[in-house]
């Protein structure tokens, strides 16, 4: 997949998102942007090439994971929020786990993903009771990995740490003037995200979350 291409796609798409928030704003009087804080929990899904083990690629090394984050959003303008955000998600390893060991060695292993964001979520449409927002923003990601097989610690070099983009949108439904409830899509992208010491082998990391949870207002 050609991260190129994959960036201009996700930056074209939140300009479509933008382009139609426009014109709703021509038919209907939004909701100005709100400060806030919220929680959400969900599942991350990871897609591509770099979830497949290297030496039998019809095996996964990382499955879909409990995906968390929390964030700080700040009204800036009338329907722009700036936000800062801090998350990890906790990879299932299991089906690597599973065809690794043999009778008389069990193997472990485990992986997660950590990363801090900045972003910008425009509200595409707004009202006192509901919410709906698009995101585009850089964060900072930290993938980590280990496995003990015979006892002894490989650790997973293979996971860089690095830049990278995340875009989504969210939906709040207000239950009061100050407390929402939250369903979010995001979508992540690390270049090289996954890289072999001998440089013969690499991947983008992708994936995308889908999580919910509460909003409070400040």
């Amino acid at each position: 997949m050609n991260i190129s291409n994959v960036i201009k796609f996700l930056i074209a798409t939140f300009c479509i998102l933008l382009i139609f928030s426009s014109g709703l704003t021509a038919q209907t009087q939004k909701e100005s942007a709100r400060s806030s804080v919220g929680i959400n929990i969900g599942y991350f899904f990871p897609q591509g090439g770099w979830t497949q083990a290297r030496t039998n690629p019809s095996i996964q090394y990382f499955k879909k994971g409990i995906s968390s984050e929390v964030d700080l959003e700040l009204a800036v303008v009338q329907w722009w929020t700036i936000v800062f955000s801090a998350g990890y998600t906790m990879l299932d390893v299991s089906e690597w786990e599973n065809y690794a060991s043999s009778d008389s060695n069990t193997l472990t292993a485990s992986a997660g993903m950590l990363h801090w964001a900045v972003s910008v979520r425009p509200y595409l449409m707004s009202s006192s009771a509901f919410n709906v927002k698009a995101q585009l923003g850089l964060g900072y990601f930290i993938l980590e990995g280990e496995e003990t097989y015979n006892s002894v610690k490989y650790d997973y070099d293979f996971l860089k740490s690095g830049f990278g983009l995340i875009t989504g949108i969210e939906i709040d439904q207000y239950l009061s003037g100050d407390a929402a409830v939250s369903v979010r899509f995001s979508y992540f992208l690390i270049p090289s995200g996954v890289e072999y010491a001998d440089q013969s082998e690499s991947h983008n990391v992708i994936g995308m979350a889908i999580t919910g949870g509460f909003r409070f207002n400040l």
